[in-house]
């Protein structure tokens, strides 16, 4: 498995209570295009020795529609980071950019993908039960090295669904995946559907 392959499909599809809460816009992050001296500034602040910085720089730079090949570079230098923050967002980053040059972190996998040990199911907001709005909310997760949902994002949404799904998959627990042994963070796509029935 490649690194910018590190996206794992979790085939996880729970069912929706019929509970509600107030709708929510959409909660899709907008990416944006980044001036390449920000970039080089944010290169700057990934190799300096504060991992507050690091991973304050890492996570801005996931939020990018481009990224240069010395950034990326920096970024998996710091999948091997021994600070978990900055380590969880590197591996963030690192999935972000999937058409980058693929020969970087090749060899880098998990020797085990990470189990859902807990799994809850999302509220149905009132406003989109009573509309009857139904469908799938695709959201990217990672989850750390100790098994929580660091992040999460929506990927394909259905306005008044997106933040109850959010704060869905946000509960979930894992056993983490593994390296050589070692709990790491991984990216994974979590679908949360919503049905009425």
């Amino acid at each position: 498995m490649r690194a910018t392959g590190l996206l794992l499909l979790l085939a996880l599809l729970p069912g929706c209570a019929a509970r509600g809460r107030s709708p929510v816009a959409s909660v899709a992050v907008e990416r944006k295009t980044l001036p390449h001296d920000r970039i080089e500034a944010l290169v700057a602040e990934m190799n300096s020795d504060d991992p507050v910085r690091q991973a304050k720089a890492v996570w801005e730079l996931s939020e990018s529609r481009q990224v240069t090949p010395e950034a990326m570079s920096t970024i998996d230098r710091l999948i091997d980071s021994p600070v978990p923050a900055v380590e969880a967002a590197a591996v963030w980053a690192f999935s972000r950019f999937p058409r980058v040059d693929r020969t970087i972190r090749e060899s880098w996998t998990s020797d085990t993908p990470p189990a859902l040990l807990q799994q809850t199911r999302p509220e149905y907001p009132r406003e989109a039960f009573d509309r009857k709005i139904q469908g799938v909310v695709r959201t990217t997760i990672l989850i750390s090295a100790a098994g929580d949902v660091a992040h999460a994002e929506v990927d394909r949404s259905v306005p008044l669904l997106d933040e109850a799904a959010l704060r869905c998959v946000r509960e979930w627990k894992f056993k983490p995946a593994t390296r050589a042994g070692k709990p790491v963070p991984v990216v994974a796509v979590a679908p949360v559907a919503f049905r009425i029935f």
